[in-house]
């Protein structure tokens, strides 16, 4: 969940993902060049494809920072499974109209609430230690 508000870039796309299309490193966005697409035979801007023998950008990415493993193995450690997206588009969902919920989404709401707390004060810690820095 910290990958997801800390690097938003990386944490929506999966290693899968990665493997098959080029990426921006700054932005997340899929890089993308003028094609003739093989279907239609129409110049279009289409994703550009990685090759098997490219090297990944592992080395780069928030996913892998906390390891000296720098692969797609460790990276999809970090991915949130499609229970997790849908717990989270549930709590939002709930939080924008509310409503009656059983004790398990209570539960899961409650964790999730939690992890955002968590998140912002750890910005606010960065932050203030940064002005400190700045000011001394």
């Amino acid at each position: 969940m910290g990958l997801l508000l800390s690097h938003p870039e990386v944490a929506y796309r999966t290693c899968g993902s990665c493997r098959r299309w080029f990426y921006n490193l700054k932005t997340g966005e899929l890089e993308k060049r003028w094609q003739t697409d093989p279907e239609t035979g129409d110049r279009k801007l289409l994703p550009l494809a990685r090759k098997p023998s490219d090297k990944l950008p592992c080395w780069n990415c928030p996913k892998c920072e906390d390891s000296t493993a720098k692969n797609p193995a460790v990276g999809q450690q970090c991915e949130l499974s499609e229970r997790n997206w849908r717990a989270l588009r549930f709590y939002f969902q709930q939080k924008a109209v509310g409503g009656r919920v059983d004790a398990m989404a209570r539960k899961n709401c409650g964790i999730i609430e939690w992890l955002l707390g968590q998140h912002r004060s750890l910005q606010w810690r960065m932050l203030i230690e940064l002005l400190k820095a700045r000011a001394g």
